[in-house]
């Protein structure tokens, strides 16, 4: 009869082969096209920095991460061995790993990418995170730029020239959340912060997903950590690990599968909603909602609906004050 350790590890080592099996075949792909049938070359949006850095290193890193799985399949093919119970096959403690994680973000945001934005998704946390500080919800263009401001408006930004404004694009979330860190001068650590704790959520909704599986966990923070896009992603200024973070931590409380753990994910829902983009975490927790209907949790079913109606509600509401706002006289 096969221990609960050994039928834990049958939907790992099935994940691990179809990862490593996807990841072998995108290289190929990329190799066979040399990358131009991927959209990477050739076309004039694509010609900045991340698409120049991704040409030249991710058909490594994807190598690398062919490794990692085809690793992880054959540990999983191996039964475990016990002796008393359980035996982890982690080698290093997962917050060790997510510490790690932290280290080598933070080392790449400073010396890598110099803590500078390279692309005007990253300006505009910065610049909106500025404006919190300094008590401002939008951007007041100072009277020696006025005669040039229509010109120098960034891209991306609404202009008021009536009011002589520049209004942020995109929710305030993600600068907000910044704000802590920037006021000390670490604005910079705060997506690689993300990163660590994402690796730390990812290996506690394992362990509740599988419970009964020791290794689960420390699978699940060594494939997220050891992921180039989730690594260098986390170097920028992006919302991306924010987005990740924040979703990790509502699945988390979701997974507690008690009313508290429910009531707390839909507040942590209000940040994620309004992170930069409310589409981005309306798409993660859709798939929730069809589970509910599905189980006929309808109790439950109800409060998702009921709560993520109020914050929809309330973020439409913002961006309808920040139009009206960028029309006023």
């Amino acid at each position: 009869m096969n221990s609960p350790e050994a039928n834990a590890s049958a939907p790992l080592r099935t994940a691990a082969f179809f990862l490593s099996l996807t990841c072998l075949l995108g290289y190929g792909l990329a190799l066979l096209t040399g990358w131009q049938g991927l959209g990477l070359i050739g076309f004039p949006s694509s010609n900045n920095v991340f698409y120049y850095l991704y040409n030249h290193y991710e058909s490594w890193f994807m190598l690398a991460t062919v490794g990692v799985f085809a690793l992880l399949w054959v540990r999983f093919r191996r039964p475990p061995l016990t002796s008393g119970g359980n035996r982890s096959m982690s080698p290093v403690p997962v917050p060790v790993l997510a510490l790690v994680v932290i280290v080598i973000c933070g080392v790449g945001a400073w010396f890598a990418y110099r803590n500078h934005p390279l692309s005007m998704d990253e300006y505009f946390t910065e610049f909106q995170t500025r404006l919190f500080l300094h008590g401002q919800l939008f951007g007041e263009v100072p009277a020696s730029m006025r005669p040039v401001e229509a010109a120098a408006t960034p891209l991306m930004a609404r202009h008021n020239a009536a009011r002589h404004l520049w209004v942020v694009a995109y929710l305030p979330c993600n600068s907000l959340l910044r704000v802590p860190f920037s006021s000390i001068g670490l604005g910079w650590l705060w997506n690689p912060v993300l990163a660590g704790l994402s690796v730390l959520l990812a290996a506690g909704c394992a362990r509740r997903i599988w419970p009964e599986s020791s290794s689960a966990p420390w699978v699940a923070a060594v494939l997220l950590a050891t992921s180039a896009q989730f690594l260098v992603t986390s170097m920028t200024l992006y919302a991306m690990p924010a987005h990740l973070c924040l979703n990790l931590l509502w699945l988390w409380l979701y997974l507690r599968k008690t009313w508290l753990g429910l009531v707390l994910a839909s507040l942590v829902g209000v940040a994620a909603m309004g992170l930069h983009q409310i589409n981005i975490h309306v798409l993660f927790v859709a798939a929730f909602f069809v589970g509910e209907t599905v189980s006929r949790r309808w109790g439950r079913l109800a409060w998702l609906a009921g709560s993520y109606a109020l914050i929809l509600g309330g973020w439409l509401q913002y961006m309808r004050f920040r139009a009206q706002s960028e029309l006023a006289n």
